[in-house]
This record gives C-alpha cells, structure tokens and sequence, in this order.
C-alpha cells in the first residue's frame, strides 16, 4: 500500500512539474509574441514615414552606386544602402550629417541586405555620412566614411 502511495505521489509531482513548465513555456512564448509584435508596429511606422517621404512632392532623389538618397525639404531623408562592408565583431554603422556632425544613428547590416533608414537632417547639414564605429556609438566619426551623400 505504501508502495502505491509513493507512485501517486510521485506521479503527481511530475504532472505538478509539467503543468509548471507549460505555464512557464506558454508566458516566455506570449512575451515574445508581444515583441515581434511591437517590432512590426515600429517597422510598420518606419516604412509608413519612408513611404510619405519618397511620395511627397517635394522630395529629390540623389542616387549613386549601391545607395540612394530621398530628401524632402522638410529635412526628412530616406536612404538605402546596399553591400556595405561586412562588420567586425563589436562594429556597427553610424549615420552623420555634416559639416557639424553631432550623435549619429547607429545601424547594423550586412553585405548581403539593403538597409533602409529614416531619419530628420539638421538645418544646415550639406551631407550624409555612414562610418563605421564602436557598438555603443561615437559622439564624431572616428573612421573614413563608407557611404557619404551630398544632401544637395
């Protein structure tokens, strides 16, 4: 008899275990979820103000080898890169606007994929430049320019 109440006991600490561990696995899996789901709202936000940008009657396209550039006069700019240099660990791209270039836009990528970036150019800027930096940034280019698009 008291072999049968150990194997109860037993069985239902197992069915406790398990019903803890789907509880567990059904919350990470909601969390994630709710993340891609916000990273899609913000994706969707990006294409949606990349989208007003190009369409707007206002905007000039500057256009070189592997990039190209939309400039509204609102100082509004779209850019698309593509085949920028593969990264080193610990690297990522920085966007500047020159010729005062303050806190860039850091981005990552790769050879392989076309970057497309949104961003608000200062009053007065004559120029974007992409760098490559340290992961946490730089507070002024550190490197050659990559990619450099006269705003013009």
């Amino acid at each position: 008899m008291r072999d049968s109440s150990v194997q109860r006991s037993s069985a239902s600490l197992i069915w406790a275990s398990l019903a803890i561990l789907f509880f567990v696995f059904a919350m990470v899996l909601m969390i994630q979820i709710r993340n891609l789901s916000q990273a899609r709202d913000v994706d969707q936000d990006l294409r949606a103000e990349a989208i007003a940008i190009m369409t707007s009657p206002d905007a000039r396209v500057i256009s070189r080898p592997k990039a190209l550039l939309i400039v509204s006069r609102g100082h509004r700019v779209v850019l698309l890169a593509s085949e920028l240099p593969r990264l080193a660990p610990g690297k990522t791209f920085e966007l500047w606007f020159t010729p005062q270039p303050s806190k860039g836009i850091t981005f990552g990528g790769t050879p392989s994929h076309t970057v497309q970036i949104v961003a608000a150019a200062p009053m007065g800027a004559a120029a974007l430049i992409v760098t490559i930096e340290d992961e946490a940034g730089a507070s002024s280019p550190t490197t050659a320019p990559v990619l450099t698009m006269p705003l013009e």
